[in-house]
Order: C-alpha cells, then structure tokens, then sequence
C-alpha cells in the first residue's frame, strides 16, 4: 500500500470514528471553545502553554488555515503540545519526523513519538507504526541505544566495539 492510500485511509477512519464528514470536526471539538473562534486567540492560548491550544496552531500552521503555511512552526507548536503529553501532537509531530517536513527526517524519534501517542490509545499513531514497520523502517527502540553503547564502548578502546563501530559508519555511507 502506497504512502498516500494509507493517509487517505486513516483520514477516512477519522472521518468514520468522527461520526461527520469534515475531518476539522475532530480537531475543533479537541481544542477550548474560546480557542477555537480565531488564529489570534489560539495563539495567545497557546503561547499560555495550553497544549491543545498550542496543538491547534500547529495545525493551523500545517495546513496554512488562518496564518500562511509553515511546516517548521507546525512543527514547533506540536513539539510544544507533545512535550505536555497531547497524543494527538506526538502523532503529528511523529509523521513529520517520519516524512520530513519542518524537521530533519528521523525515525528514531518519529517511532519515540508515535510509541508515546500509542501508549495514550491513539489509534493514528498505532497505524502510523505498522506502516512503518512494514515498509521496512524498523524498529529503532533499541538501535539508537544500541549505536550509543557501540561508540562509548568503542571510544574506551574496546576492539570488538570498535569493529562495529567501522561497520556501522560503513553502512551509513553506503
């Protein structure tokens, strides 16, 4: 299944579990009433620190509704929310990790976050990870780990770790 079936997929499932056909209903019904009137209010509510607030604005700022289009503000606003513990924010915040969009790609952090918003029940994010472990993107849980213990080990002059070490940097480079 192709990247863009699959969202078109989960934008359907959210539409499904939603109970209306215009997805935003979702959204808007998550943020305070008193944020949801305007892009200056949601922006004072969040820069408050109140994180559906701030998960709002990045919104508004991923899809450019209210202010001009800006991935790397989304993603600033969605870190804000996800660092408070808002499992919709770690998922947005995670497929832009996983894509590359307003933050360098990485999935290491991509699967971080969806794991955590996971862990909240969110079915979004539980998507996102099988999607990505069956397209191959693994299961970094333990590799950044893993290649953190290498290089320490290897750099206090342990031979074996030292030889992975030139393995990894070999494979990264390929």
């Amino acid at each position: 299944m192709g990247f863009l079936n699959y969202l078109k997929l989960v934008s359907a499932s959210v539409r499904h579990l939603c109970k209306a056909d215009d997805p935003s209903v979702y959204w808007a019904r998550n943020v305070p009433s008193e944020t949801a009137n305007s892009s200056e209010k949601t922006r004072k509510a969040a820069e408050r620190g109140n994180a559906k607030a701030q998960y709002k604005l990045g919104l508004m700022y991923e899809n450019g509704r209210g202010v001009s289009r800006d991935n790397a503000q989304a993603a600033y606003w969605f870190c804000k929310a996800a660092e408070q513990g808002n499992a919709d924010a770690q998922l947005s915040l995670g497929v832009m990790y996983a894509n590359g969009r307003g933050v360098p790609r990485d999935d290491c952090n991509a699967i971080e976050l969806l794991q955590k918003s996971a862990s909240q029940g969110n079915a979004g994010a539980k998507n996102f990870l099988g999607y990505m472990k069956a397209s191959g993107r693994g299961d970094p849980s333990n590799e950044r780990n893993h290649n953190d213990i290498i290089k320490k080990d290897a750099g206090h002059g342990k031979v074996q770790a030292q030889t992975k070490s030139t393995d990894l940097y070999q494979s990264i480079r390929r």
